[in-house]
């Protein structure tokens, strides 16, 4: 996920210009979203939580996905302490989908968003992160380990390798 800035404003302000050129010539559009409104794209409502660390959260249908970008401990604290994260009633978090690098995340932020299902954009998965979600028995994925990642109200989700392709990868 990557996170732009509002279009520019004068001559020298490049931030942008070669998306917007890209989005303009497929005839896309370009949507500025401030931090904490939610905008819906079809049944997807997406909502910045923060730009500096990169946080957004996804509502797809019934589930809540929190996209974490890479954060440093203290920035993980000031998430959990600021309360800007998910919450929920009687305190339990609402997160269903936790999507992040797969580096190492604290004990306390791990504890806070509670995921049923954790989605690493790698192939390898901090082992103390690991450790931590398997106690809580959240199901884990690494993208780079079992693919794409499916998603169906019949099957929940899934991984698109078969295991025994997954094994011969390296052969």
């Amino acid at each position: 996920m990557r996170v732009f800035s509002s279009p520019e404003t004068g001559p020298h302000q490049t931030g942008d210009r070669p998306l917007l050129t890209n989005l303009s010539h497929r005839k896309g559009s370009y949507h500025p979203l401030p931090i904490g409104q939610t905008l819906a794209v079809g049944t997807t409502g997406i909502q910045v939580v923060s730009l500096k660390p990169p946080v957004a959260q996804f509502q797809i249908h019934n589930q809540v996905w929190l996209f974490l970008g890479d954060l440093n401990p203290s920035e993980q604290s000031r998430l959990v302490t600021a309360g800007s994260l998910l919450a929920g009633e009687n305190g339990e978090s609402p997160l269903r989908v936790l999507w992040w690098s797969g580096e190492q995340l604290a004990p306390y932020l791990v504890e806070a968003l509670q995921p049923s299902v954790a989605i690493a954009s790698s192939d390898a998965i901090d082992p103390q992160t690991e450790r931590l979600l398997r106690q809580r028995n959240t199901q884990i994925y690494a993208i780079g380990r079992e693919g794409a990642i499916q998603w169906n109200s019949r099957d929940g989700f899934r991984s698109t390798l078969d295991p025994r392709e997954n094994e011969n990868l390296f052969l």
